[in-house]
């Protein structure tokens, strides 16, 4: 999908947009999809997510920027958000509802904010994060080659990091389904319901993992 020239997959969403016109001005090959999530797709895993301040202001008070979160980060593992005129606001942004969703999106989620002033601001960020990528300087890349250097030091440890791997699954998670089924083997024949036993997972999830165990694997042409 990507190749040796900068470029990047841009959301129809975008098409015509200031920020589309800044980045072919800078000379950036731009891509336009249908995606599912995200504006501006970096990489496979890298996406960015742009929203202005009255837009992000008004997820938060509609609660749709939180669903809006869960898709994102299960689409994209290495998923960036960028908050466009936000400096501009001055003390607005000392209210506590956009103080606590920024914490939410850093913090509990792992994904970074930029901050910047306006659509070319916006650009340059994206700019440098297109050459960085397609340069191998991402925390993707990094993570890939740590991964291959890792070794547990105890089988307990092994097991956890093999589910802590899954969607939505932390090693705190992966340690109560191994303590509710005591074996990798049983956690893979589980039925919905029977992940369901085990606390912090609800239908939805269990029904997702469910699925990850089952389907077949499809390899891409």
């Amino acid at each position: 999908m990507f190749d040796s020239n900068l470029s990047m997959i841009v959301s129809n969403r975008q098409k015509g947009r200031p920020i589309a016109t800044e980045l072919e001005n800078l000379g950036i090959v731009l891509r336009y999809a249908n995606l599912k999530s995200g504006d501006f797709l970096i990489s496979e895993k890298i996406a960015v997510e742009i929203m202005d301040a009255d837009e992000f202001i008004e997820s938060i008070n509609n609660k749709m920027l939180f669903r809006k979160l869960i898709d994102f980060k299960r689409y994209f593992p290495e998923a960036v958000f960028i908050l466009q005129g936000f400096i501009a606001l001055n003390g607005k942004m000392n209210s506590p509802k956009i103080r606590s969703a920024i914490s939410y999106i850093t913090i509990l989620n792992r994904m970074p904010i930029i901050m910047t002033t306006d659509a070319k601001d916006s650009s340059q960020y994206l700019n440098l994060l297109v050459r960085q990528a397609q340069h191998g300087l991402t925390m993707e890349n990094r993570e890939s080659d740590s991964r291959k250097k890792e070794r547990y030091s105890s089988l307990k440890e092994a097991q956890v990091a093999v589910l802590s791997a899954l969607p939505e699954v932390g090693s705190t998670t992966a340690e109560a389904i191994l303590t509710q089924f005591g074996s990798l083997s049983k956690v893979f024949k589980a039925s919905a319901s029977d992940l369901m036993k085990v606390g912090g997972i609800g239908r939805k999830k269990a029904e997702r993992l469910v699925k990850v165990f089952e389907a077949k694997y499809r390899k891409q042409k």
